[in-house]
Order: C-alpha cells, then structure tokens, then sequence
C-alpha cells in the first residue's frame, strides 16, 4: 500500500480575543491507500476538526497535511479545490440534502460544480447504493437510510481516492444504521475510507481505531 493520507504536527488552535484553544494537539498520523480507519473519542475530542483538516475544510495552526505525499501547504489554490471536488468525498450524519432537487439531481450536485457531465456517473451511483429506483424521487418523499445512501452516491458519485464519514449513522436507527454500515464497508475495498463514530460496534470492519482525546492520539487498535 501507499500512503494516502499523512498529518505531522497538525495543531489546530483559535484564537477568542483573551485566550487561545487548541482543539488539535501536535496531530501525527498516516493513512494507507485502501484502509479503513474508525475514529473514536468522546464529544469535543477533536474528532470532526480531524475530520475537516483532512478534507481540506479547514486548515492547520501548525504542521503539515499530505494527499499522496504531497504537502497540501504548497498546492495552489485550483490544486486545493480540484483535490476537494475530485479526491475526497463526505458523508455527514445530517444528510444535507436539497429538499427542492430530485435524488438523481442532489447526487449530480458536485459534477456540476466541477462542470463535468457525465450523466451516466449518477446513475451508476444511484444504483451502487440500491436507489436506482428512487432517482426521481425528492428527500421528502425517502426514508432516513434512502436520504443517506443518496448522500453516499453524491460522495461516490466523482469516484473520489477518500471518502470521509462523520457519524454517518447519528441520525439513524440502529437497524438502518447497519445497513448504511454495510454499504460503506462494500466501497471500502475501493477507497480509503475515514469514518468518525461513537459506537464500537461499527468498527468491527475497521483495519485500524484511532482513538482521540483533548486533541491529542492516544491509542491506535488494530483490528
């Protein structure tokens, strides 16, 4: 495997006026090409800013983020932004979906805005995700496990090298979350695949656990 993901040093701190708080601490830690990797810390850990700074929406007080070795810090702007349309997909625990658009039509949302046309990429993702059936159909009218799996498709959809999941199964019942689980270890085998969450059941499929506390790595479990 190669590396996919690497953060060293990353700290990430704000600045209130006053005083500074550091929700990252000296962050380090590497992702192979193909893994997946669950990350697991009690609510304020830090676990959705990691999150975020590999995604490219947000980032680094200090330290170095890399997408194949190559050190985000020195990317152009364009560089920035076609990694984020292109190399990496979300997946939120609130679906986000527009409520005015189609399934069909929300999944196509990020084509658009890299102004590609390739119809037959929503479909085909539609279809990864058992919604072929469902692609007219708006987020009224689908359950909470459709809603999700449309939002999967639209991660899915720019056949991205990553795909990040934070609490992807929040929102859902415990049998639907299942499901969506089970749908995102069928991609995993494709993508590197990075999913935050609070159950230690859903990380029974992980290689690895990375758990987080007050921004700092402390322990790593493989699975």
């Amino acid at each position: 495997m190669s590396d996919m993901l690497t953060l060293s040093g990353v700290t990430r701190s704000y600045d209130l006026g006053n005083e500074s708080i550091t929700i990252l601490d000296e962050t380090n830690l590497n992702i192979e090409s193909g893994e997946f990797i669950s990350i697991m810390g009690p609510s304020g850990s830090g676990k959705t800013t990691l999150l975020n700074i590999m995604g490219l929406l947000d980032t680094p007080t200090t330290g170095t983020v890399c997408i194949r070795g190559e050190d985000v810090a020195k990317m152009s702007k364009k560089e920035i932004i076609n990694h984020k349309r292109r190399t990496i997909g979300h997946v939120f625990q609130q679906f986000h979906l527009i409520p005015t658009l189609s399934a069909a039509e929300n999944v196509a949302l990020p084509m658009m805005f890299a102004n590609d046309k390739l119809d037959h990429h929503v479909e085909d993702a539609l279809e990864l995700v058992g919604l072929s059936h469902r692609l007219n159909h708006k987020p009224g009218e689908l359950s909470g496990g459709e809603q999700q799996r449309v939002a999967i498709a639209r991660a899915l959809v720019m056949r991205p090298d990553i795909i990040l999941a934070d609490e992807p199964t929040g929102a859902l019942d415990q049998k639907t979350g299942a499901t969506i689980l089970s749908l995102l270890e069928s991609v995993s085998d494709d993508v590197t695949l990075v999913m935050v969450t609070h159950s230690q059941a859903l990380t029974k499929s992980s290689d690895r656990v990375i758990h987080i506390e007050d921004g700092k790595i402390i322990g790593v479990t493989e699975i």
